[in-house]
């Protein structure tokens, strides 16, 4: 005795992960589940089922969950098959966030909830910063940072332009604009040291 019997109007093919292939069996396909009468066939998850239409398409689904059920009461063994429509649109896609940010010093970027941040500029990060970018002007930009730091430690040397001798420096280096400002930004308020 067959449990879904009529029901069973649709013909699909098995592939298995292997490659193996099992042509014609009867089956109910549903749009997230495939009954199968017969228990003695080898159904695992990863899978695919394929069904030929009518009108000359095919439809491919995955194997989630073969369902298998075991013979209970009057009810023989049979497959409950959980699938997913391989064709069929996601609802639901991973969300992806792609930033694309320079001069990131002394910043905290991303989606946490909280943070904190230590404020303070430091010479040691800004000489590692050096080291790792600056590629053949380390030493250039070295004396840079040097020569900025004794502008902002003798406030009498600093004018409107001091720092234009640097701007060819800091386009050519734009991650080290970050540091120097905030260089700048700690000898205004005071912090710097």
């Amino acid at each position: 005795m067959k449990v879904f019997g009529k029901l069973m109007n649709d013909k699909v093919k098995l592939v298995k992960a292997d490659g193996e292939q099992i042509d014609n069996i009867k089956a109910r396909v549903q749009p997230d589940m495939i009954l199968i009468d017969d228990a003695s066939l080898p159904i695992e998850e990863g899978d695919k089922i394929f069904r030929d239409l009518s009108n000359g398409l095919s439809e491919s689904y995955l194997v989630l969950d073969r369902g298998f059920n075991e013979r209970t009461l009057n009810i023989p063994a049979h497959y409950q098959i959980k699938v997913r429509k391989e064709s069929a649109i996601e609802t639901q896609r991973a969300t992806t966030m792609q930033f694309h940010i320079a001069n990131v010093y002394g910043s905290n970027i991303g989606t946490q909830g909280n943070a904190t941040i230590e404020n303070t500029f430091n010479f040691e990060v800004v000489d590692r910063l050096i080291e790792e970018n600056g590629g053949e002007d380390k030493e250039d930009l070295r004396k840079m940072i040097s020569e900025i730091k004794e502008l902002f430690e003798d406030s009498e040397k600093i004018k409107k332009g001091s720092l234009s001798k640097f701007s060819e420096l800091m386009q050519k280096h734009s991650w080290i604009t970050g540091a120097v400002s905030k260089m700048g930004l700690d000898f205004l308020i005071g912090s710097l040291k």
